[in-house]
């Protein structure tokens, strides 16, 4: 996923596209500058999808950067609904789990970056 937003950010500097080029290069630069911190680094697609999502949050608590938010959105892998999410965390939830039991649960089944964290955190915390 790394290399198709290197190549995604190319494209866009030939179209003199700067909303994505812009909105790629603070994920790339991100992702560059923790891999010089630390060794052994690898680059992931769940790697590449937090880091979309913490240039989303920047993004949204900007003015006018709506356009660089949605373009953003639609890197992500397509997210769980709410009533599907619910349905998953009631099928792999026991008695004393953590939500970051659950959230390893979710991940396991093959869900990982297609869901809320806080929605799963919350919906856990109710449950005991």
């Amino acid at each position: 996923m790394f290399k198709k937003l290197q190549k995604m950010r190319i494209q866009a500097m030939k179209d003199k596209d700067n909303t994505k080029r812009f909105a790629l290069e603070a994920v790339i630069s991100n992702i560059d500058a923790q891999r010089g911190r630390m060794a052994n680094f690898v680059v992931d697609d769940q790697v590449v999808i937090s880091n979309i999502k913490k240039e989303i949050k920047a993004y949204s608590e900007m003015p006018n950067r709506e356009k660089e938010v949605e373009f953003l959105e639609s890197l992500l892998p397509a997210q769980l609904t709410f009533d599907e999410l619910v349905k998953i965390i009631e099928d792999v939830f026991v008695l004393g789990d953590k939500p970051k039991d659950v959230m390893e649960k979710i991940d396991n089944l093959g869900y990982e970056g297609q869901y809320d964290k806080g929605l799963v955190a919350k919906t856990v915390m109710q449950k005991k």
